[in-house]
């Protein structure tokens, strides 16, 4: 009996760290290649080209299906691209302006977002570089993509020289996809090993 009750303790102990792994959906977004951009800078250059877009991915403990409103508080990592800037949700500010706000469907698909985000340094440096990132498609609104970077490049008179460099993807917004995070083969291998043990044991026993 004894046996028995160090088995099962083991078989939950495993499953539960089976559970915490598998525990994990990710969601992407590609936007469509900008196709218009506005540079502020001195000479009219911009970092973004027609070759670069918008790519967001995030993961949650579990699907959101039937979701609607702000999904913050349900992420558990984030992370965009813009083609030149690669941040995470540690490197910029989400508050009561900001957000990210999404409806899904029934499979956890989602139809309609809007997200800001925006990064907290203030530009008053030299090499200072300030990020901000829009996209959102809700029905019967115009719905786009927009990056923007402003960096402090000289300071000449003890002022900052800002460049700003903005692109866009016009009524033309990406898509999301969802998928769930397999569970890693190290886990796998690690139940058949206690098993086994477990097994190995028990015969030496007898």
């Amino acid at each position: 009996m004894k046996f028995i009750a160090y088995v099962a303790n083991i078989i939950a102990i495993l499953m539960l760290s089976i559970n915490v792994c598998a525990a994990s959906v990710e969601y992407s977004y590609t936007g469509n290649n900008y196709s218009d951009f506005y540079p502020w800078g001195s000479y009219g250059e911009n970092i973004y080209d027609s070759t670069m877009r918008l790519e967001v991915t995030f993961t949650t403990d579990n699907l959101l299906i039937s979701y609607s409103g702000d999904a913050r508080s349900l992420i558990t990592s984030f992370m965009v691209h813009d083609g030149v800037n690669s941040l995470t949700e540690s490197d910029f500010i989400i508050d009561d302006y900001h957000g990210f706000s999404i409806n899904t469907d029934s499979s956890g698909n989602i139809l309609e977002w809007r997200f800001l985000g925006e990064t907290i340094l203030p530009v008053e440096n030299l090499g200072d570089t300030r990020v901000q990132f829009y996209s959102d498609h809700i029905e019967g609104i115009k719905s786009d993509d927009w990056v923007s970077t402003v960096e402090c490049v000289t300071k000449p008179f003890g002022e900052c020289v800002k460049e700003s460099y903005n692109a866009y993807s016009i009524e033309n917004p990406g898509s999301w996809s969802v998928s769930q995070v397999p569970i890693p083969q190290s886990i796998w291998l690690l139940v058949s090993g206690v098993l086994g043990l477990i097994g190995i044991s028990r015969r030496k026993k007898v």
